[in-house]
C-alpha cells in the first residue's frame, strides 16, 4: 500500500430535494380532498337533522349525522394523511438542510 494513495471512500449519499417537495405537494392535495369531503358532508348533513324525545325512559335524541357518514370519515382520514405527509415533509426538509451544511 502506497503512503500517498487515499483510502477507498464511497461518495456520501444525500436525499434529493424532490422528496420534500413531493411530500408538501401531497399534503396540499390531501388537505384539499379532505376539506371538500367534510364540507360536502356538512352541507348535506345538516338538512337531515332529526330530533326525538322518548317519554318512556326520558331520553332525548338529536342527531345530525343521518347522511353519508362514510364521506365524513373519508374526509377526516384525508386530513390526517395530509397532516402526516406535512410532518414527514418537514422532517425531510430538516434532514436535507443538515446534510447540505456538512
Amino acid at each position: 500500500m502506497d503512503q500517498y494513495s487515499a483510502p477507498y471512500s464511497s461518495p456520501r449519499k444525500t436525499i434529493s430535494k424532490w422528496w420534500c417537495i413531493g411530500f408538501f405537494i401531497s399534503a396540499v392535495i390531501f388537505f384539499i380532498i379532505g376539506g371538500a369531503l367534510v364540507g360536502a358532508y356538512l352541507s348535506a348533513g345538516y338538512k337531515t337533522c332529526t330530533s326525538a324525545l322518548y317519554y318512556g325512559d326520558y331520553t332525548y335524541d338529536y342527531s345530525c349525522f343521518a347522511g353519508n357518514i362514510g364521506m365524513y370519515n373519508g374526509g377526516i382520514a384525508m386530513l390526517v394523511l395530509g397532516g402526516l405527509s406535512k410532518f414527514i415533509a418537514w422532517v425531510l426538509l430538516i434532514v436535507y438542510c443538515v446534510q447540505r451544511r456538512r
